[in-house]
């Protein structure tokens, strides 16, 4: 794998909800040097060297290091991939928190409802891409509950790792095959196991079980093409005496226990299913799938997704402020859903909804049988640098497969005309017309009836896939697609009086409608029109060579306007008005910009006007498929990069396994992911990086300052350029040639003496010089270093690329990628569990209490609520008024309300007697007994993110507040009396009179996810 890497600026342990982060009152004088001693650590931690901020010269003679040795740029795969790994700190309850898998065909989304479901999807159950099914298996909920949870999407592995209570589940949707696997290992041998495989109202399956196999098919008929499509849903088990039952119509189910070593696995596959019998289809679908051991049917989707990174350019980027690493896994998450979703007859994301992950039943926004192309482009233009371009093949392919019935169409909708006309919005059998009106000759209004620029994008991109790939086959099919396209601009742009081309009453994307000359379509004509002629001279189809060479002087100007006293581009020759009004938030004056590459950074008139274009651009940003990123970098504005991707962030990225929605409302209301986002920050970041799209190849392009980094991308041609940026400065630029070829590069160092060195041997191949621009030879496998002859290569010491798997969520402002453990809010129902010796006990209300005016005695019970019904069960409610539902932070005041009976509160009530402790600890039923005895202020000993907030799974300390914060903390002390306890509960002056005694761990009662008792606490 080639990638681009940063150092890391890690943070400290220690989060600020540590001890006493708003402590109330007076409090001991050893809690106090705790925080200080907390403090101290943080500040330490955190701050970065002051000598840190310059990379000098000096500085890299003597330690820098270089991932370049022996003719190429190494790196670490799974150690940069797993940076990126989706980490759950609490099991995702929530559909919109669940974890993507996916094939290319099948998809799956993950979460802990009942315990463990798992929506089905596939790409190709037209025309409504209806699910197959959710799978749910209730024994999960020992791993989904536990205390100790821990999950993980691992991105290098392509799999979904679950533990807990002793148990793990690991979840796959196999590379090579259409089925989702689930292993898991700790069950309990001889605990009955089910997995119900289910649709839902509105659905008419047909159910089906016979020995250890289940299943429900459906078939879809669409009227519109006259096709047949369906979905079906096969379950069984690797496991003994595994039975399949039908529950209900919609309902099928497997019953069986784990093997002896508590081990099993649960295989639902989801085939293609046009019809016929379900039986027999399920049967195959599942055939020899529990044969295996976990290893062995696991180990070909292993090696196809290692092979997969280890040949795809990630990126590894660091910061001060986590915001480079932030982007970073958006970024690979672009890369992963790519792989996960794009490897069928056509695209899986339509209108950029992520319909393979969802987990909303049917629910999807748009229409799922249509296919926006201007929320595909930025999956293609990610793949071309990323090394992905194979990817790309559903996207070219809806295109070229449905190339005969546009002709057909076109002909029929727009009479006269040639070529082919491409609608923005496609159904996924070539057709456009029906209630959008596009490529017609008229009709009524609709955001996209007259938008033309779309099939010539297309075209464009063919091209772009052929200079990345080099395959020649590829541009051959592709040909006649480009032809056509541009034939149809040459009839819908006729030489008008003044002898120039004009496409008259057309759409400038979907802003501004009946426009005459849009900028994208004027940018398209001057691109494609001497590009397609020269491959047509090239063909021998002289006419349409002829045609365009007579053609190119007749286009038009592009449109251009006034913004805020200054001349820059326009959406069109129609200004913004009553008669031509903007409808929707688009930027049609960049187009030119890009995709169509006609301005760059280099300073003249040209950059003048796309600069100002650019800074006046009506919609800054204001959707998830804004390109702004990449018009920054194309243009220079190395800052505005990074301040748009991280902006862009925060502003969509609504859901914590890092999808986005279109303009970032709250996740919890939605009901579809979208994944163009992760596509933008690719595409921005890869050309800010590298750019060579105009014949000359920019090292760093547009690199923002305040991220390092390090990597390679691809470049035309299918070169590798690999890169290392140290605090603005680029320490490494090396090229790896796919083809002999000659580039023309920028002087990485500007007016720095340069030269360039073999890559293997380190000869010298130019002599040194300091111009602007260099060219450089390439021979097919061979590799150069480009070198200051300040910093030669050969001051480096050789350190490859790697990286430390994450191990928590990622936070940018309010957005996360991940969960963190479940905040602690008031209201909850929780278990104390004492730290003494590692495993204290559960607080518990136990017994009548002989104090004055307490109701029951308390001390710990080895198991929670065995003695009675709730007696460790504690309810936090606000000592200061704060309303139920909002987080416990460190510091606050509360009271804790036992659950057993009608509740009392937990209470310090006159000397205890044990050795070292302060007051004896029972339950009243009144508030405060006396002054603050009810009162406990509540201080976190670990948590994280440093927000303050309690968590479940953290470790808190509990100090009474009688007597001005003076009652002591709650501490176990002593073996307990009382009947089926483990020890005594009374308070002490210290936090811990001895270890772990005054620590205790707040976990969830289990009847929150309605069911018993987990362990793993």
């Amino acid at each position: 794998m080639r990638v681009l890497k940063v150092r890391e600026h890690r943070r400290g342990p220690f989060g600020s909800a540590g001890l006493g982060r708003r402590l109330r009152g007076a409090v001991g004088a050893s809690l106090a040097s705790v925080l200080v001693a907390v403090a101290t650590v943080v500040s330490a931690t955190a701050s970065p060297s002051a000598a840190a901020g310059v990379l000098s010269r000096s500085a890299v003679a003597a330690g820098a290091t270089t991932a370049w040795s022996n003719g190429s740029f190494h790196v670490n795969a799974r150690g940069v991939v797993s940076r990126s790994d989706v980490v759950y700190g609490h099991a995702p309850l929530a559909p919109y928190q669940s974890a993507p898998l996916g094939n290319g065909r099948l998809g799956a989304s993950v979460w802990a409802a009942s315990g463990f479901t798992a929506q089905l999807n596939r790409g190709d159950t037209f025309p409504s891409l209806k699910s197959p099914g959710q799978v749910v298996i209730p024994g999960l909920a020992r791993i989904t509950g536990a205390a100790d949870y821990a999950g993980r999407l691992s991105l290098h592995d392509g799999q979904f790792v679950q533990s807990g209570a002793g148990m793990s589940a690991v979840s796959y949707v196999k590379a090579d095959t259409d089925q989702l696997i689930v292993e898991v290992t700790g069950a309990a041998p001889d605990v009955t196991q089910s997995v119900d495989v289910k649709l839902w109202a509105g659905r008419n399956p047909t159910p089906y079980a016979a020995g250890a196999v289940a299943a429900l098919g459906e078939t879809f008929a669409d009227a519109a093409s006259g096709q047949r499509f369906g979905s079906l849903a096969a379950a069984t088990a690797a496991g003994r005496a595994v039975r399949a039952t039908v529950v209900d119509a919609r309902t099928v189910r497997l019953s069986f226990k784990p093997r002896s070593d508590g081990s099993f696995r649960v295989v639902v596959a989801a085939p293609k299913y046009t019809g016929g019998s379900v039986g027999a289809a399920a049967a195959a679908a599942v055939a020899g799938a529990t044969l295996q051991t976990a290893a062995a049917y696991q180990a070909s989707h292993l090696r196809w997704w290692h092979a997969l990174w280890d040949r795809v350019s990630p990126m590894k980027i660091s910061s001060a402020d986590g915001s480079g690493e932030y982007v970073e896994n958006q970024r690979l998450l672009g890369l992963y859903t790519t792989a996960s979703s794009m490897r069928g007859p056509q695209p899986t994301s339509h209108g950029a909804v992520a319909n393979l992950f969802s987990s909303f039943q049917d629910a999807a926004d748009w229409s799922p049988q249509h296919y926006w192309h201007f929320n595909l482009r930025m999956q293609t233009s990610q793949d071309f640098a990323a090394n992905m371009a194979d990817f790309n093949a559903p996207y070219f392919g809806l295109y070229q497969n449905n190339f005969a019935i546009r002709k057909a169409r076109t002909a029929r909708f727009m009479p006269g005309s040639s070529g082919v006309c491409i609608p923005e919005v496609m159904r996924f059998n070539g057709t456009g017309e029906d209630s959008l009106n596009q490529c017609v000759s008229s009709g009524n209004d609709t955001p996209v009836a007259r938008i033309l620029s779309s099939g010539p994008e297309i075209a464009y991109n063919m091209w772009r896939q052929y200079l990345f790939t080099r395959d020649e086959k590829f541009l051959n099919a592709s040909y006649p697609f480009m032809a056509d396209v541009v034939r149809f601009y040459l009839w819908r742009a006729p030489v008008g009086p003044d002898g120039k081309r004009h496409i008259r009453d057309a759409n400038a994307l979907e802003t501004q409608w009946h426009a005459n000359d849009p900028a994208p379509d004027v940018a398209a004509m001057k691109v494609l029109f001497p590009l397609v002629r020269n491959l047509a001279a090239g063909r021998g189809d002289t006419t349409l060579a002829a045609q365009l060479t007579a053609a190119i002087p007749q286009l038009p100007q592009l449109p251009k306007t006034t913004r805020n006293g200054k001349t820059v581009l326009a959406w069109s020759e129609c200004r913004p008005s009553p008669t031509c009004p903007a409808h929707n938030k688009q930027n049609p004056d960049l187009e030119p910009v890009w995709p169509w590459n006609l301005y760059n950074d280099r300073p003249g008139p040209d950059h003048t006007l796309a600069n100002d274009t650019f800074i006046s651009r009506v919609y800054p940003q204001l959707r998830d498929w804004g390109m702004d990123a990449t018009w920054a970098a194309r243009l220079g504005r190395s800052q505005d990069v990074k301040t748009l991707l991280v902006k862009g962030t925060k502003d969509f990225q609504s859901f914590p396994n890092g999808f986005s929605h279109y303009n970032g409302d709250a996740p919890a209301g939605n009901k579809s992911f979208y994944n163009e986002w992760q596509w933008v920050v690719a595409t921005g970041l890869q050309e800010a990086l590298v750019q060579n799209y105009d014949g000359l190849l920019r090292v760093p392009a547009a690199w923002p300052a305040g991220w390092d980094v390090d990597g390679a991308l691809r470049v035309e041609g299918g070169h590798r350029v690999s890169v290392q940026v140290r605090q603005g400065t680029p320490t490494l630029v090396g090229i790896e040639a796919a083809r002999n070829d000659t580039l023309r590069m920028r002087n990485p160092w500007k007016n720095q003496q340069i030269q360039v060195i073999d890559g293997t041997t380190g000869t010298m191949l130019a002599a040194p010089t300091t111009a602007s621009t260099i060219t450089i030879h390439l021979a097919k496998g061979s590799s150069v270093v480009v070198e200051r002859t300040s910093a030669p290569l050969s001051s480096f010491s050789y350190a490859p690329v790697d990286g430390t798997a994450a191990t928590m969520a990622k936070h940018l402002g309010t957005r996360a990628i991940g969960l963190d453990r479940a905040d602690l809010t008031y209201g909850s129902n929780i278990l104390l569990k004492s730290q003494a010796g590692g495993n204290g006990g559960y607080l518990d209300a136990n017994g009548h209490s002989a104090q004055e005016g307490a109701l029951y005695g308390v001390s710990t019970s080895q198991i929670p609520n065995s003695r009675g019904s709730a007696t460790s069960v504690w309810k936090v409610v606000s000592a200061t008024g704060k309303a139920n539902g909002t987080p416990v932070e460190s510091g606050d005041v509360i009271y804790l309300i036992n659950q057993y009976g009608n509740g009392t509160y937990l209470d310090a009530n006159g000397f205890s007697t044990q050795p070292g402790a302060k007051y004896d600890v029972s339950t009243t039923p009144t508030k405060d007994r006396g002054p603050g005895t009810g009162k406990w202020h509540i201080f976190g000993a670990t948590s994280y993110p440093t927000d303050g907030h309690i968590r479940i799974a953290d470790i808190v300390h509990l100090l009474n507040d009688y007597g001005t914060a003076n009652g002591g903390f709650l501490d176990t002390n002593g073996p307990s009396t009382l009947q089926g306890a483990k020890y005594d509960v009374s308070t002490t002056p210290t936090k811990d009179r001895a270890p772990g005694t005054g620590s205790w761990k707040v976990l969830i009662d289990p009847k929150r996810f309605g069911f018993g008792l987990v362990g793993g606490a």
